[in-house]
């Protein structure tokens, strides 16, 4: 048999493994499930953004589109749990329930209709004829489900595949989907505390679960800081991964660790701390550097209490040191700012920051 290029490829887990069936509901059957909690699109869903995201002119376009026998883009659901979660499709869901469903208060009226204003126009579910119902509720609503049993690495990948080849999902949406439950409640509680939003200037966002990245970031490269290996949405998933496997006393150890680092480095250098500082002084950008968090959290989480309270007693000068090495070293600049995920790159700045300190201590 002839050899390709493709010959020593392998994947990252069995396509046999892949178990996901068609299913043929309709928007009735859909609004039932939901409605008897069969079907989650809950605020706090962990598997993507929130919901009702839509505008009121594209909520009215979509039950336009039924009305008028148009059909629905399919819908893609994880049904490896009891309570099915969406991967995709949740705008729409939402919005079909909200229009819908009597314990939606008080839903929607339409508008902006391009071809039924003249009949329909601010009008909710109520207020339709009994046929325009009947053909809302009836209107075909096809899913692919993913089956019980389906292995964690094919489920992520399916999550992965659907929802960012359309830049739909972020990384850590999507991680936050296939970690749901203690894992993913565990990355959202750090993300609450008070010293981490404190010590990023409150102005890390929860709203796509930015703030739960820079968590596990911080998790990630606690403790696995030597093992590296240049992917970060793989190396993210490894430290989501361990802290699946990890009791409760371990998790609460991290959970005190964050947070006696965020103090720290807050005490340290102040609301910015987290930011390159411009010679001017001023902050840049509008948000934490990621990359400099992950390197001077890691390095501050290893200093011990003696260490700190080193550092702390002459704090004036070494925020002053500090900034002129943010702005003197042009390798720990470039390793920050470009090209942040690779190895290369990781090493130098951890490793730069660590000599800094110590040169400090």
């Amino acid at each position: 048999m002839k050899r390709t290029k493709y010959s020593n490829y392998e994947a990252k887990y069995d396509p046999e493994d892949v178990d996901i069936r068609l299913e043929h509901l309709t928007v009735e059957e859909v609004v039932k499930m939901i409605e008897n909690d069969k079907l989650e699109i809950a605020e706090e869903n962990d598997l993507q953004r929130f919901p009702n995201l839509w505008d009121i002119r594209r909520k009215s376009l979509l039950i336009e589109s039924l009305m008028i026998k148009l059909p629905l883009p399919l819908f893609y659901f994880d049904g490896s749990e009891r309570i099915w979660q969406v991967i995709d499709g949740l705008q729409r869901l939402s919005t079909l329930f909200q229009f819908i469903s009597e314990k939606e208060e008080p839903g929607f009226r339409l508008q902006h209709l391009e071809y039924l204003g003249k009949e329909f126009s601010n009008g909710s579910f109520i207020d339709l004829p009994f046929s325009m119902k009947r053909r809302i509720l009836d209107s075909p609503i096809e899913a692919y489900i993913i089956n019980p049993g389906t292995p964690l690495a094919v489920k992520y990948n399916i999550f992965n595949r659907i929802n960012t080849l359309g830049l739909k999902l972020k990384m850590q949406e999507v991680r936050n989907a296939v970690f749901r439950g203690p894992v993913s409640e565990f990355t959202k509680e750090l993300a609450s505390e008070k010293a981490f939003i404190i010590s990023t200037n409150g102005c890390v966002s929860p709203r796509r679960m930015d703030d739960r990245e820079y968590v596990t970031r911080f998790i990630s490269f606690h403790w696995f800081f030597k093992e590296y290996a240049g992917d970060m949405d793989d190396f993210l998933r490894k430290g989501m991964l361990k802290l699946a496997d990890t009791d409760e006393i371990a998790r609460g150890k991290v959970h005190e660790l964050f947070i006696t680092t965020m103090a720290r480095t807050f005490a340290l250098l102040g609301s910015y701390c987290f930011y390159r500082i411009e010679s001017s002084g001023k902050p840049r950008g509008r948000i934490p550097n990621k990359a400099l968090f992950d390197t001077l959290s890691w390095n501050i989480s290893n200093l011990t209490d003696n260490e700190f309270r080193i550092l702390l007693k002459k704090k004036s000068a070494f925020y002053f040191n500090y900034e002129k090495f943010l702005n003197g070293s042009i390798d720990f600049q470039n390793a920050i700012d470009n090209t942040t995920s690779s190895i290369t790159n990781v090493n130098k700045r951890f490793n730069l920051l660590e000599q800094f300190i110590k040169n400090e201590l």
